[in-house]
């Protein structure tokens, strides 16, 4: 046997080492192969690999399968792994010395003949019995998208699936896969697997998923739907919101709040045509992280969605998505809400004392000129505010509104003093003095 492996092997540019070891794997694969002719069976498989068995080839298909592997064990695995492809069958040796090499090498083709999708090398080796861990193959195939490969695997009523051979085809998003573990009733679909497909987009999985009783897509609060929204599967979520054993209320409508602060148009306009949504959501829109994020964003779209809504009340809450925007300058958001008519006087005053309290320009011309916001409301507090961070600029835009005049920096500015503000105090008598000295250069 060895001097026939020895005279395949010569045309092979090996280091001598390296030949015996591959002898030996060679001798112990040989001696499972049934064929009639073991020196042809050898040169065959070496004629096939031949032209790929460079240097720099073997040390690329080592560190494919394994960079632990040398480099004759990549050789004699592409040579079994013709063998086996060739459609020669393998028995059970009873030799434990030869069978504790040939074990650990027909591993290592099992996992080949799982991964190149070779279903008629697995059948030989299920019905062989040589499928040691026929459960991480099963995983394997799943994982890989096999399903030729899975069927056969699926044979053999004594492998038992893990919840994990479900979740990988589910996550991974092979359909035919899951289609395949359903039929099966040793497997049982994972809420974990049907979440994550939702999430990765994986819409075909999804539709076969709900299509099962023993599936609950509200599992977790929700998550499946709230992972699609995260990530913007616009199909996904659509899906979801079919099913009625899903509520997108809950949480007083979580999955529209994340819709929003994630910028997802589309889905925010999806959620909206649901009927079921909460009717008081405007808690959780306009204020609180979400409004920060449309602000911040820029999410004018959104907004304009959420104020076309008869079920959201974007002036709730003191209006605080405006109340926000004047407090960061957007001034975009501010100009759209104005639109609003349930945008009350109030609201509209309140947002101007803070965005000339912030220096927001913008913003304080847009509400003067709208003309809900009183700049002369509560004694003057948005000039207050604005000298006391030092926004000349604001406080002279607020003198020249016909509803304050110049005669209200006296009455602020002795507030001012009254009460201590003397950073307020220090702007208002040098804004008081620029007009001053323009009144006088004009009369004159």
């Amino acid at each position: 046997m060895d001097s026939i492996i020895n005279q395949s092997l010569s045309s092979l540019n090996l280091h001598e080492a390296s030949k015996q070891d591959l002898v030996r794997h060679l001798r112990a694969i040989v001696n499972y192969c049934t064929y009639y002719d073991t020196k042809k069976m050898i040169d065959d498989a070496i004629i096939q690999v031949k032209d790929t068995l460079t240097p720099a080839n073997v040390q690329i298909m080592a560190k494919t399968l394994n960079p632990d592997y040398p480099s004759s064990v990549v050789i004699v695995i592409c040579v079994c792994y013709y063998v086996l492809c060739a459609g020669h069958t393998v028995n059970v040796l009873h030799d434990d010395t030869e069978a504790t090499h040939a074990y650990s090498t027909l591993f290592m083709l099992i996992n080949i003949a799982v991964k190149n999708n070779h279903p008629h090398v697995v059948r030989g080796l299920v019905r062989d019995g040589l499928v040691k861990y026929p459960g991480d193959m099963l995983e394997l195939s799943a994982k890989l998208g096999h399903v030729e490969v899975l069927q056969e695997l699926l044979k053999d009523q004594t492998i038992i699936p893990t919840d994990w051979t479900f979740n990988h085809a589910a996550r991974l998003g092979h359909v035919e896969v899951v289609r395949e573990l359903l039929n099966d009733k040793r497997i049982v679909p994972t809420d974990w697997g049907f979440q994550r497909a939702a999430g990765l987009g994986h819409i075909e999985v999804v539709k076969e998923l709900l299509k099962d009783k023993r599936v609950d897509p509200a599992s977790n609060g929700n998550h499946a739907l709230d992972q699609a929204t995260i990530f913007g599967h616009i199909d996904v979520v659509r899906e979801l919101l079919k099913d009625e054993r899903i509520d997108p209320t809950y949480s007083g409508s979580h999955c529209l709040c994340i819709a929003i602060r994630e910028g997802h148009t589309e889905i925010v306009k999806i959620m909206l045509e649901d009927r079921r949504l909460y009717p008081t959501l405007s808690n959780y829109i306009c204020s609180g992280m979400v409004g920060n994020y449309v602000v911040h964003h820029n999410y004018t779209k959104i907004v304009q969605l959420l104020m076309s809504s008869d079920q959201i009340d974007l002036s709730a809450c003191n209006c605080s998505l405006l109340q926000l925007s004047a407090e960061y300058g957007n001034d975009e958001i501010a100009a759209i809400m104005l639109t609003n008519p349930r945008v009350k006087s109030s609201s509209c005053t309140w947002a101007l004392t803070i965005a000339a309290a912030s220096g927001r320009v913008n913003v304080v011309k847009l509400l003067l000129k709208d003309g809900r916001a009183n700049p002369d409301c509560r004694s003057n507090c948005a000039m207050l505010h604005a000298a006391n961070n030092h926004h000349d600029n604001i406080v002279m835009i607020l003198v020249s509104d016909e509803r304050v005049g110049l005669v209200a920096i006296d009455r602020v500015l002795l507030y001012a003093e009254k009460n201590n503000f003397p950073r307020a105090v220090a702007t208002l008598e040098r804004v008081k003095s620029s007009i001053c000295d323009e009144i006088h250069q004009y009369a004159m």
